[in-house]
């Protein structure tokens, strides 16, 4: 049981770390789309710009929400672990999170590269 409680809280903590860099790379995205906006070369875009500025918010908020799940699943291994007791929701939990952060890291790669693709289709007219 040790081996796998040790497994499971390592699984945990480097998805949070995971996430903790993506929400960095998340939030520069966004300050570079903000300050994209103020050009006026941007002006024809505006559905672009609001479909991402959008999408980052919202990923945002999933990345913040799947941490919340995951410090909380990690805390009730380490809860468990303590008793003795690894139950089998626990283990059925963590591979749920395992499938949710694998699932917003294919979504955050996906909107990533949109973003991209617009940073070369509205190059900006003064690089940051």
């Amino acid at each position: 049981m040790i081996k796998a409680v040790t497994q499971l809280t390592e699984e945990c903590q480097q998805w949070r770390f995971t996430l903790r860099h993506l929400r960095e790379q998340y939030l520069h995205h966004l300050k570079k789309l903000e300050k994209r906006v103020q050009e006026n070369s941007l002006r024809q875009s505006m559905w672009e710009v609001a479909h991402l500025y959008n999408q980052f918010y919202i990923q945002l908020i999933n990345i913040h929400d799947l941490k919340k799940a995951i410090k909380r699943h990690a805390d009730n291994i380490t809860k468990q672990s303590m008793i003795g007791v690894l139950r089998d929701d626990t283990v059925a939990l963590h591979c749920f999170l395992n499938n949710d952060f694998d699932l917003l890291s294919r979504r955050l790669k996906s909107i990533s590269d949109e973003f991209k693709v617009f940073q070369k289709k509205y190059p900006p007219t003064i690089y940051a």
